[in-house]
């Protein structure tokens, strides 16, 4: 009987140590959580400031694209290529395609040697920040944003 009961004393001892080991590891657990929620939180704002930043950056772009658009216009439209009717919508002097009847319809766009997303958001919208649209619009077709090959057809948003 005194075995068995230094036993049960000795499996209480080390029930309480390892009671005592686990509160300490959970609150080592409960810091280092804080900690990452912290970090991450951090991280989240960091974010959202260079989001912000980006999105100055491409209004800044854009207005500086519309300025060299409005003080040398035949400058702006060099290299790009004039948009055939039955394949792109027609282009008005602003760079921008032009309303019509066809406007609700799907447009898609023929890549030719040299395009990228950018030239053809230009092309069709008039800024070189819009090519996420034309991205996202062709997603099955393109495994990159720099996948483009000569013939290739992409709707336009």
């Amino acid at each position: 009987m005194a075995a068995i009961t230094a036993r049960l004393r000795s499996a209480e001892e080390e029930l309480n140590r390892q009671r005592v080991a686990n509160s300490q590891l959970q609150g080592a657990l409960t810091t280092e959580r804080r900690s990452h929620e912290s970090r991450l939180k951090s991280l989240e704002r960091d974010n959202e400031a260079l989001n912000t930043r980006l999105r100055q950056a491409q209004n800044t772009l854009d207005q500086i694209a519309a300025a060299a658009r409005v003080l040398n216009p035949a400058r702006a439209s060099a290299g790009v290529t004039t948009p055939s009717p039955q394949v792109r919508s027609p282009i008005t002097p602003a760079g921008r395609p032009a309303a019509t009847s066809q406007s609700t319809a799907a447009r898609t766009h023929v890549v030719v040697e040299g395009d990228s997303l950018t030239r053809i958001s230009m092309l069709y919208y008039g800024t070189p920040t819009r090519w996420q649209a034309i991205y996202q619009a062709n997603r099955e077709t393109l495994s990159e944003s720099n996948a483009l090959r000569p013939g290739q057809q992409l709707r336009i948003p």
